[in-house]
């Protein structure tokens, strides 16, 4: 009988421990997202492949942190901004976007929301509606 209870304690101790690991593990908090941000897209337009392909001048404005006016779009609309950006990602995330304010900038964010991390890079056209009452014309840079 000794034996017995020594398993049966040894499970419930076991038990316990998993079940803290499953609920602290799948109890991620929802990301803040900056109330500014109306809307956002995610397209996946091409594999790092067919990237590698294009002219080079497209290749770096691609995987430039800086807006590129000949790929990307901003319009300074009423009250509002929106920007449409080439850029590259993870290819097996899965994202949403989030923007953050310094002084004169705006810095275009993703936030990946299943935490899987890969080598593979895709592009993506990255699309945000960001409130802008002031109509301030800010410095944008690409996620």
């Amino acid at each position: 009988m000794g034996l017995c209870a020594s398993i049966d304690t040894s499970m419930k101790h076991l038990f316990t421990i998993v079940t803290f690991f499953f609920i602290v593990g799948c109890s991620q908090q929802e990301p803040s997202i900056d109330k500014r941000l109306i809307s956002f897209k995610n397209i996946f337009v091409s594999d790092v492949d067919s990237v590698l392909r294009l002219p080079k001048r497209t290749q770096d404005a691609i995987f430039s942190g800086e807006i590129n006016l000949a790929i990307d779009t901003i319009w300074f609309k009423s009250r509002e901004i929106y920007i449409s950006c080439l850029s590259m990602a993870a290819g097996c995330a899965d994202y949403t976007g989030n923007i953050a304010y310094t002084d004169d900038t705006i810095k275009l964010k993703l936030i990946n929301l299943c935490g899987e991390v890969c080598t593979e890079q895709n592009c993506h056209r990255f699309i945000y509606r960001i409130s802008n009452p002031d109509n301030k014309r800010y410095v944008i840079q690409k996620p």
